[in-house]
């Protein structure tokens, strides 16, 4: 367990811009090429309810390869899907692909 909690200081020490209860998944999912536009741990003050990672469809199957780095690394994953964030209050965009986990990573 100590183990755990080391690499994960390391991941956020690497990735500052990532809060630790979602640094592990962001570290995987850009490590394999995949550029996050968002994330979230889904604490107190959070827009997000769930800890959550964004990012485009920059290819073909993005979503679904980011999806089974997850699955396949064991984290808790919750849901996989798409967004269209609604911009200037008349112009929908996207989508993004979104996963979010049941509880934070920490």
């Amino acid at each position: 367990m100590d183990e755990e909690k080391t690499v994960d200081s390391e991941i956020v020490a690497t990735y500052p811009k990532y809060s630790a209860g979602i640094a592990k998944a962001a570290k995987l999912i850009e490590d394999n090429g995949i550029p996050l536009t968002y994330s979230s741990d889904g604490e107190a003050g959070s827009q997000f309810p769930d800890p959550i990672v964004a990012f485009r469809d920059m290819e073909v199957g993005a979503g679904w390869r980011a999806l089974a780095l997850c699955l396949t690394a064991g984290l808790p994953v919750k849901e996989l899907r798409q967004s269209w964030h609604i911009v200037d209050r008349d112009r929908p965009t996207g989508p993004s692909w979104e996963i979010t986990f049941t509880e934070n990573m920490d």
